[in-house]
């Protein structure tokens, strides 16, 4: 088994402006020679900047900016989003909005889309239920930084 670490890069402007790493191991099954992932904690861990600058020369790239917020990920698990929402004290306001819908058929999708493994951050319905409980799409940015710590 070797390890690995996925590297995460914030990009802005052509400029490197944040990283995370998550620890991983890859495995080759002796049967069939078929590798395999094994994430041993998927929650990302922020890297010093010392490190990130060597990374990056080594890949030829300029260093983070100092002061830039990290990446906002692209998914957390139904665990972290429902842990942020209910850290943001928002939680029960999320289930009561989608207990309000009236027509049983968009009740129940909003359900799905509720009960969903994974939260996207690009889902529309996601972002609807944001806006519908008073957020800005910077609100809900911050919120997926920390529910991908949670």
């Amino acid at each position: 088994m070797s390890n690995i670490n996925e590297i995460l890069i914030r990009f802005e402007a052509g400029q490197a402006v944040g990283a995370h790493a998550r620890d991983a191991a890859v495995q080759t099954n002796p049967l069939t020679g078929a590798q395999q992932l094994f994430i041993s904690d998927p929650r990302p861990i922020s890297l010093p900047p010392e490190l990130i600058a060597q990374i990056l020369a080594a890949i030829d790239m300029p260093p983070p900016v100092e002061g830039q917020p990290d990446p906002v990920p692209t998914a957390v698990s139904r665990r972290q989003g429902q842990l942020a929402l209910h850290a943001a004290g928002l939680l029960d306001d999320a289930e009561a909005l989608i207990a309000a819908i009236e027509d049983p058929a968009e009740r129940r999708t909003a359900q799905i889309e509720y009960d969903a493994t994974m939260y996207e951050r690009s889902n529309p319905f996601l972002q609807r239920m944001w806006e519908q409980l008073g957020g800005t799409p910077d609100e809900l940015d911050d919120l997926f930084r920390q529910a991908i710590t949670l």
